[in-house]
């Protein structure tokens, strides 16, 4: 994969005061750091915001505020996609460059991969054979097509039958996690799992606002408030609102506006700085535990975003 030339003012404090520039081989790290600065840009924008401000600077500051939380959302679930296609792609990297080349594809299983190759695989253990998997599962289609025939339990249980045939970079997200954990013998990342339900209503969010369809509301009986039509928009609203609600350190009467600082309505109502910050959380918490279960470095460590993320303003 090629090195990107990113701007040290664009990374924070991940870089030196004296570099210029700094080499950043995965573009995930480029998505997290956008995130990051999104997220801290919505709660100042909460934190400055005042009513008794005139209509036009509420009005721009509720523009921004909207245009930063959707951004934030829309760069955590790219990470999400991104940091699974290079642990597939780092797994190819560690093939001899000549494997690589089109001629040599369907000689994958055969190749020598130099012990020191797979030593350094994201610091990790794992093997050889399991290293050459990988990137022959994301060189191939037909390796990956005979493997899911062999594992029925994997087919019937991780993956969407629609997608039984597909190689693994047009996989969804979350199945290409569990075919990577999947083809290295790691439990996979159950429905129940906390950090992949969280993910999961990141996903559909960002799905519902990319494909977004316009309904009409109807006054509730007695004259009420507005209610949206539409069984998806109300289970998307409730997923949100539970993610939210979430947060241990929530404060018991929520955090100050919470939901979007003039507007109401889907999406308006699920859009705040607190459901931008727990995004970030939890992508971070879903690579955690990927990584964890890979025996592998995680986004966190291999980042240092630790020193990042103290950027962030408290909510």
């Amino acid at each position: 994969m090629p090195k990107v030339e990113v701007p040290a003012e664009s990374v924070g404090a991940l870089c030196s005061a004296e570099q210029a520039t700094v080499a950043i081989r995965n573009n995930s790290f480029l998505l997290i750091d956008v995130a990051t600065c999104l997220v801290s840009e919505s709660i100042r924008i909460q934190q400055n915001y005042h009513e008794d401000s005139p209509d036009g600077v509420k009005l721009i500051q509720a523009s921004n505020y909207r245009a930063y939380v959707i951004g934030a959302l829309f760069a955590c679930v790219a990470f999400l996609d991104a940091a699974i296609n290079e642990v597939f792609l780092d797994a190819v990297d560690c093939l001899p460059k000549k494997a690589r080349k089109r001629a040599s594809k369907k000689n994958v299983a055969s190749i020598v991969v130099a012990n020191n190759k797979v030593a350094s695989y994201r610091n990790g253990e794992l093997s050889s054979n399991i290293v050459k998997n990988m990137a022959q599962m994301w060189l191939e289609q037909q390796p990956y097509k005979s493997w899911i025939s062999q594992n029925p339990r994997f087919k019937v249980y991780l993956i969407r039958k629609d997608h039984g045939n597909n190689i693994p970079y047009w996989l969804p997200v979350l199945d290409k996690y569990q075919l990577a954990l999947a083809l290295n013998k790691k439990r996979p990342i159950g429905k129940r799992n906390p950090e992949r339900k969280n993910v999961e209503i990141l996903t559909r969010f960002r799905n519902d606002l990319t494909h977004f369809k316009p309904g009409w509301s109807v006054s509730a009986p007695g004259g009420g408030a507005l209610r949206p039509v539409g069984r998806e928009i109300a289970t998307t609203r409730r997923r949100v609102e539970s993610l939210i609600s979430s947060d241990t350190n929530r404060p018991r009467d929520g955090y100050l506006h919470e939901k979007d600082l003039t507007a109401s309505g889907f999406p308006h109502d699920c859009l705040s700085a607190a459901f931008a910050s727990l995004a970030l959380k939890s992508i971070l918490q879903f690579d955690d535990e990927f990584s964890k279960r890979m025996d592998i470095e995680s986004a966190t460590t291999r980042f240092d975003l630790k020193r990042r993320l103290s950027t962030v303003p408290p909510l």
